[in-house]
């Protein structure tokens, strides 16, 4: 399992470069306007997508009070790509860290607010980060096509086997 993270992390990083170098691309209108799908615009959807990592993050690592994310802390993409940088290295690290054993750590999580009190182990959350992020990934990339006609990379995970080479296979 710790093997299967490390590589869906490491894709992950390599991803997150791909958006990151399509949205440099973007005008700050473009950044900024405002859409009526998931999150929002390009900018609300980065925010968001830092906002859930840090909140595990800080979770996972028993701190209480995490820094606050919100849109207006982040105007522009280079302020957003800067804190992503430093709070993406901080999960790498911290996953890439973890021993297989404290995998399967189970923590109690939920939303109070929402009525919802559950109990899931390390490797679930991580799992759920890494996919929350592509999928947000994925909403921005349609956007950009769709509503600015910015090209944007390939970023399925055949496209980063096929750069590794040999070196994606994952030993038995």
């Amino acid at each position: 399992m710790k093997e299967q993270l490390d590589f869906l992390y490491a894709y992950n990083r390599w991803a997150s470069k791909l958006m990151w170098t399509a949205i440099h691309q973007l005008t700050e209108e473009q950044w900024q306007r405002p859409q009526e799908y998931s999150q929002g615009s390009v900018h609300d959807q980065v925010v968001h997508m830092m906002y859930a990592p840090t909140r595990w993050l800080y979770s996972l690592q028993g701190q209480a009070k995490m820094p606050a994310l919100e849109p207006k802390h982040f105007p522009h993409w280079q302020e957003a790509e800067f804190r992503w940088e430093g709070l993406w290295n901080d999960l790498y690290a911290f996953v890439f860290a973890m021993q297989e054993e404290e995998l399967l750590r189970v923590i109690p999580w939920g939303p109070s607010s929402r009525g919802f009190q559950g109990h899931t182990p390390v490797w679930q959350i991580l799992t759920h980060l890494a996919t929350h992020t592509l999928d947000h990934r994925a909403q921005i990339f349609m956007l950009m096509n769709t509503q600015f006609g910015v090209a944007t990379p390939e970023q399925d995970i055949f496209f980063y086997f096929n750069e590794l080479g040999e070196s994606a296979r994952l030993k038995e």
